[in-house]
């Protein structure tokens, strides 16, 4: 049997692939806002809640360089302003999801949800996350 090795630069590669390649229907280029207390991350995905509406839609992903970035990781990350969501109201965002498109529809694939600290979203408030993915 063959040992099997992927190169630093082989991991580095495949992460900018999946997740900041142009191709916008098959690699997950984008966040959507949860605004449910699902814990969609512990349930596969069910009772994700997006947000909607106030001139909302998804972000791409953009590559950060930080300095926990390494040969094996990528750090992404996406901001939402008031540009991309802007509510009347505050939103209680809870989660947020990884997703292969920036409109919601059947073909949906996602490769994350995450539970992160619940904020209200109000049309000054900009939020950003940074999420850092390794191939170990």
């Amino acid at each position: 049997m063959m040992d099997k090795y992927i190169t630093a630069d082989g991991k580095k590669y495949l992460l900018q692939l999946g997740f900041l390649s142009d191709d916008t229907t098959s690699n997950f280029n984008f966040v959507a806002l949860g605004v449910g207390e699902s814990n969609a991350s512990q349930n596969n995905g069910e009772g994700f809640f997006e947000a909607n509406g106030n001139n909302y839609h998804r972000v791409q992903l953009l590559e950060e360089q930080t300095s926990e970035d390494d040969e094996q990781s990528i750090s992404i990350s996406a901001t939402f302003d008031s540009t991309n969501f802007n509510p009347s109201e505050a939103v209680t965002v809870s989660e947020i999801g990884i997703v292969n498109q920036d409109i919601a529809n059947d073909n949906d694939k996602w490769f994350a949800f995450l539970k992160v600290p619940p904020i209200d979203k109000a049309s000054n408030v900009s939020l950003k996350y940074t999420i850092i993915i390794s191939i170990e």
